[in-house]
């Protein structure tokens, strides 16, 4: 009966540790700034979808501020989606006109992400599909 005892307090215990989760993040709407650096796409010119560069994390406690350059089509809608799985968030980036023009731009896109607990995320900005990696980055937050 003793043994018995122990087998069910150490798998209470066991079933108690492995079913805390990393709380639920939350984003910030996103800001989408105006075109800038616009160009005049040619007849030679391919462009394959939105690209991502320069991606800034500014970290202050369980915040975590992000900005980055959208390359897109001048006439574009963008949203982001965010999508957690544990210590993974993903940015999911889509454009929802579907009438594309011969010009591209750099758009800044502003947003946060709040209530991280202590713990490492993996940051990765897609595209809305979730399968083309745009960028990714590191995010730690202490306790």
């Amino acid at each position: 009966m003793k043994y018995l005892f122990t087998i069910l307090l150490s798998s209470l215990l066991f079933a108690a540790c492995s079913s805390s989760q990393m709380a639920t993040v939350s984003m910030d709407p996103v800001h989408f700034d105006a075109c800038a650096q616009q160009t005049d796409l040619t007849s030679n010119d391919t462009y394959t979808g939105e690209t991502v560069d320069n991606v800034v994390l500014d970290q202050q406690g369980k915040l975590v501020y992000v900005t980055m350059d959208v390359r897109t089509y001048c006439n574009s809608e963008l949203s982001i989606e965010m999508k957690q799985s544990e210590n993974k968030i993903m940015l999911m980036l889509a454009n929802s006109n579907t009438a594309n023009d011969n010009c591209v731009c750099i758009k800044k896109a502003r947003t946060a992400l709040r209530d991280l607990s202590a713990g490492t995320y993996d940051l990765r900005i897609t595209d809305k599909t979730g399968y083309r990696l745009l960028d990714q980055k590191t995010i730690t937050v202490a306790e």
